[in-house]
């Protein structure tokens, strides 16, 4: 290399020249002339002056003299031309043995980064084969250079159908346009890259995999996936259950929202959770006005919520359930609210929340004092009533009588009543015996049994020596659920209307008796021992017999008159076996001589008349005894009349049939006359 050497090098001498070098070339050029003009002056002073005799100059000294200086400073000048040269050459061949000291650093450095890079190029293998992700090089439009071996495992595919291929193809086809973009932004930005998909697996399933993916200036993109199938298939289960769960607790608020009650759920800074519609709007705000703030935020009126709030407090310290009720007024009048507030408990059994919950109780206290003022007048107009009332409850206890009732049941004070004991208790029998009714067929329990209405009429209340006859009737009494809570029973002392019935039943069969004796065609009558006729008898016998006013007259009597001596004794004799119980009424019935009797009626004229009457005896039996004797005796004039005459007919009939089959073969004539005569005669017979 020359003085001049390249044009870099000169070019950075001529710098350092005119900045550091110049200015030593300039001192020793100009000390180098002024050392030589001093010397010429004084030369030239010496020669014409005379200053200096012991010398002597030719005078081309002086011509010499003042050339001198300029030859001292052109070599002053070249001396420091070369100094600088000389200077400037060891400077340079400082810089270039740092150069080359640098570049021995520069292999060492070069060679210790190889050796890292192998080593890290080494790393870098063992992390993409060890890699549970999948790790993946590909250019900028998304075909894989270089898979780790997850990649092959998970989506099951060998490595040579996936290198050189584009990612894009192991995309579901759902999700290929939104990967299509992140795509293109490998070439816009170098910015990392996230995305999420569904990649193909050569079963056919499909994996989602979240990629991270680092674009280089070189075009190169480095690619992580992670396999969040389980992830994402519990993020849509709970995207599912956050949906239902949000679902329920809209329709939940709209269930709340529905109801007049006002809900208020608070946490333990006593800010409100959640608010019903209907609790907002009673304080005239929205849900949004209320939640997340607490009663003195929101300005509610202190006399009612520093209660509440004390309260609720409660219900924090102990865990449990608190009603309790508050009035104030609203809109000129008092309200009467009723309150209830539970615990909401988390998973460690600690109070979180509070849930509270109002109720307008204003028209159930108007109706529960008109229900108690309805009740007393109930209660009043109950025990004012005639009839006894027993309420039972659901299991057959007495829990309620009336005045009737106690006063006729006569229950003693202190009396526990139960249903197990009760007709024991309260002397109930069955009608007509001395057997306490069965406690299990009284009428208000089988009631609460047939959840029906029952009716009894026979019970017997045993009360001072004396049986009552009770009427009982018990009715079922259900709720709004249509279980029986209680039974009504109402029961009456029916001692006067038994013998009111008694007596209708009498009268009944009487005026039945009087019907019966005066329709009937018979004469009936009952006589005693001594033959009297008795009250009662029928309205033909009078006609029969032909006699008035009967009752009290003695039969005997009447027949001593009508009948001859030995029949009237046989009838007499017939009449005392009747009375003896020792013979049976079948076994003397045939030989009753006044079956068909002639009875002689004597007219105003003294002339006698006769009559067939039939008599029929029955006895009357009473315990056991006879008592009297029912007797039937019916006209039979006229069939005796008529057996007698058909009997006469008969006979002439007979010897008209002698007679004709001695006239047949004389006269026709006259066999014609007989048959008309006999044929007037059987109508005749058939007219009466």
């Amino acid at each position: 290399m020359g003085i001049a050497g390249t044009k870099k090098q000169r070019k950075r001498f001529r710098d350092e020249r005119s900045s550091s070098y110049f200015p030593r070339r300039i001192t020793l050029a100009g000390v180098g002339f002024l050392v030589g003009m001093g010397l010429a002056i004084a030369t030239h002073l010496h020669v014409y002056l005379g200053n200096f005799p012991v010398l002597a100059y030719p005078p081309s000294w002086i011509y010499w003299a003042y050339l001198f200086p300029v030859i001292i400073a052109a070599m002053g000048y070249a001396i420091g031309y070369y100094a600088e040269r000389a200077s400037a050459g060891s400077r340079e061949i400082q810089k270039l043995q740092e150069k080359l000291r640098f570049s021995d650093r520069t292999e060492k450095l070069l060679d210790r980064r190889t050796r890292e890079l192998k080593a890290a190029k080494q790393e870098l293998d063992r992390f993409f084969a060890l890699s549970a992700d999948l790790l993946a090089i590909a250019d900028a439009e998304g075909h894989l250079q270089r898979i780790n071996p997850a990649f092959t495992a998970m989506l099951e595919f060998p490595e040579e159908k996936l290198l050189g291929h584009p990612l894009l193809e192991l995309v579901h086809e759902g999700d290929r346009p939104a990967v299509q973009e992140k795509i293109r932004e490998f070439k816009r930005d170098t910015a990392p890259i996230f995305f999420e998909c569904r990649c193909l697996c050569r079963s056919g399933g499909y994996r989602w995999l979240f990629w991270a993916a680092q674009p280089t200036i070189d075009g190169t993109v480095y690619l992580i996936g992670r396999d969040v199938t389980e992830q994402k298939r519990t993020q849509i289960q709970l995207q599912a259950l956050t949906a239902e769960v949000e679902q329920q607790a809209q329709m939940l608020d709209q269930i709340l929202s529905s109801f007049p009650d006002r809900v208020y759920l608070n946490d333990r800074s006593g800010r409100f959770q959640y608010v019903s519609k209907s609790g907002a709007s009673a304080w005239g705000m929205t849900k949004a006005d209320m939640i997340g703030k607490t009663w003195l935020e929101i300005g509610l009126p202190p006399e009612i919520m520093k209660p509440l709030e004390a309260a609720r407090e409660q219900v924090f310290v102990t865990g449990q359930r608190h009603v309790s009720e508050f009035s104030f007024s609203e809109a000129s009048e008092i309200r009467h609210f009723e309150y209830i507030m539970t615990p909401i408990w988390d998973d460690r059994d600690n109070v979180q929340a509070v849930v509270t919950t109002v109720r307008d109780i204003t028209e159930r206290r108007r109706s529960e004092i008109a229900l108690r003022n309805s009740e007393a007048r109930l209660f009043k107009f109950l025990d004012n009533i005639p009839l006894g009332i027993l309420v039972v409850d659901g299991d057959g206890n007495p829990c309620y009588l009336n005045r009737t009732a106690r006063e006729t049941l006569e229950i003693p004070p202190g009396t526990r009543l139960q249903s197990n004991t009760l007709a024991e208790t309260l002397q109930l029998y069955v009608a007509g015996t001395d057997r306490v009714y069965p406690n299990e067929e009284l009428p208000v329990l089988r009631a609460l049994i047939r959840r029906s209405t029952v009716q009894a009429t026979d019970v017997e209340l045993n009360q001072a020596n004396r049986r009552i006859p009770l009427e009982i009737q018990a009715s079922p009494v259900f709720n709004g659920d249509g279980r029986v809570e209680y039974a009504v029973a109402t029961f009456q002392d029916i001692s006067a209307r038994k013998q009111a019935e008694a007596l209708a039943l009498l009268r009944a069969r009487e005026e039945e008796r009087e019907k019966i004796l005066r329709t009937v065609q018979e004469g009936l009558f009952i006589i005693d021992r001594e033959g009297k006729i008795g009250s009662q008898y029928s309205a033909a016998l009078e006609s029969i017999l032909e006699e008035t006013n009967l009752a009290g007259r003695n039969l005997k009597h009447y027949l001593e008159s009508r009948l001859p001596e030995r029949l009237l004794n046989s009838a007499l004799d017939y009449l005392n076996l009747m009375f003896d119980p020792a013979l049976k009424e079948k076994l003397i019935r045939d030989v009753n001589p006044l079956q068909e009797v002639e009875v002689f009626f004597e007219d105003g004229n003294g002339q006698y008349r006769s009559k067939f009457l039939s008599f029929q005896f029955r006895r009357i039996m009473e315990e056991g005894e006879i008592t009297g004797l029912l007797v039937s005796v019916t006209d039979v004039t006229r069939r005796v009349q008529l057996a007698r005459q058909l009997e006469a007919t008969e006979s002439r009939a007979k010897q008209q049939m002698e007679l004709l089959l001695g006239i047949i073969h004389i006269e026709p004539a006259m066999m014609a006359d007989f048959l008309e005569s006999v044929e007037k005669e059987l109508t005749r017979i058939n007219r009466e």
